[in-house]
């Protein structure tokens, strides 16, 4: 069966009811395609820094049975071979939060010379066939959409935590070659308030800390694998090369990537 065919077993299952909601994802998907019919010609370096945090048709096609719930809130089915259903958010522990934002960020600046360290990369079966990830666990993340204003980009980002995986997990990032910083927008950001701008003509307040509480996401595979989906930004001038450091209890997981969140073996 194709990837294309898998989407619309999928929306059929999930989407019975909502034939409107169930097009608009297809033409997105046709979208999706279209640009990567398109990778044959060489990217500029402006275009690999546009494409940072951004993904293709193959990973739009492996997630969309997963993500059309987020479109379909009036008429989700519960249960189904993707989901276990929606989770209610806990309270996170602020003393092991401010206990992981004690720790220092890892990884060191590099010059305008250095090359961008070796993307860090794995596949994980969530459900619906191998996915690959930017990480090496135990959290994933992959980017899905990016809008570009005055102020610089938002990106819209899917985490995923590994079964079994406890406790709060905070997530830091920033450009690789400078100070430019990764600041997160939302219910699962924290800490004071870096800046400010409008999106989608709303003010909305950069945070310098993303934190996910394992226990509770924001959608949870039949597999375990637990899914948050995150507003994140970054300051025009950045290099496209970045950095991510993830810390939890027992572990500090770093993520290097260049020029888009686009693994290629999907």
């Amino acid at each position: 069966m194709t990837l294309r065919a898998d989407i619309h077993v999928a929306l059929d299952e999930v989407a019975v009811n909502a034939p409107k909601v169930r097009a608009q994802v297809l033409a997105e998907v046709a979208v999706e395609r279209t640009r990567i019919r398109r990778r044959g010609t060489p990217l500029s370096g402006t275009d690999r820094i546009r494409r940072t945090f951004t993904f293709g048709f193959r990973q739009a096609a492996a997630l969309a049975a997963a993500l059309i719930v987020v479109l379909l809130m009036g008429t989700l089915v519960a249960g189904g071979r993707f989901l276990r259903g929606l989770e209610q958010r806990g309270a996170v522990d602020q003393r092991v939060v401010n206990q992981l934002i004690a720790r220092p960020f890892i990884a060191p600046v590099l010059s305008a010379v250095d090359p961008c360290p070796t993307e860090t990369l794995a596949t994980i079966d969530y459900g619906n066939g191998p996915l690959t990830l930017y990480g090496n666990g135990p959290v994933y993340a992959i980017g899905v959409n990016e809008t570009d204003d005055n102020w610089g980009s938002y990106f819209d980002a899917k985490y995923f935590t590994r079964p079994g995986l406890n406790g709060p997990v905070l997530v830091r990032g920033r450009d690789a070659r400078s100070t430019i910083p990764l600041v997160f927008i939302g219910k699962y950001s924290m800490g004071p308030s870096v800046g400010s701008d409008t999106f989608h003509d709303k003010v909305v307040q950069h945070r310098p800390y993303l934190v996910l509480d394992p226990g509770h996401p924001l959608y949870r595979f039949q597999e375990g694998y637990g899914l948050f989906s995150v507003l994140q930004a970054m300051q025009r001038g950045r290099s496209g090369c970045w950095v991510i450091q993830i810390d939890g209890q027992g572990f500090t997981e770093t993520i290097f990537g260049s020029g888009g969140m686009i693994p290629e073996n999907n």
